[in-house]
């Protein structure tokens, strides 16, 4: 793949701060303990290999600002680039973490992505088991 067809895969676009900010608003209250994450968010970032993915996970896991990370291969992506649809293979991360660690997310992944506009985004998750979004809390501390 030239490089010219990789500055074209790099259309994905972040998220939007303060649409994370307003995510405890939309939430529904849980009941159980009280230390219960109430900000948990789903990341999703696509990369344009299993390497890359590789090390933007170990660099989030080892900065504590996501939880668990999960690498998905093999994503066939379809975008609007320059006036034209493009389309790339690519390799996509889903991270649980919370939407107080968006911010720092951003600008880690900016700093080491291969792309120019990396897609990194986040959304609510509305539920889930205690145990889970517990142990999502328990480990960011």
């Amino acid at each position: 793949m030239g490089a010219d067809t990789r500055r074209r895969q790099r259309v994905h676009q972040g998220a939007d701060l303060e649409s994370l900010e307003s995510l405890q608003k939309i939430q529904p209250k849980r009941s159980g303990r009280s230390h219960m994450i109430k900000d948990a968010v789903l990341l999703l970032v696509t990369c344009s290999s299993v390497k890359e993915a590789g090390d933007i996970t170990d660099l989030l896991l080892k900065k504590k600002l996501v939880s668990c990370a999960n690498v998905l291969p093999g994503i066939r992506s379809k975008f609007w680039w320059k006036g034209n649809i493009e389309k790339a293979r690519e390799v996509l991360v889903m991270a649980k973490t919370r939407a107080s660690k968006f911010a720092a997310i951003d600008k880690e992944v900016r700093r080491v992505h291969s792309y120019d506009v990396p897609e990194i985004v986040a959304l609510p998750i509305v539920s889930g088991s205690d145990n889970y979004l517990s142990w999502i809390a328990d480990s960011l501390k």
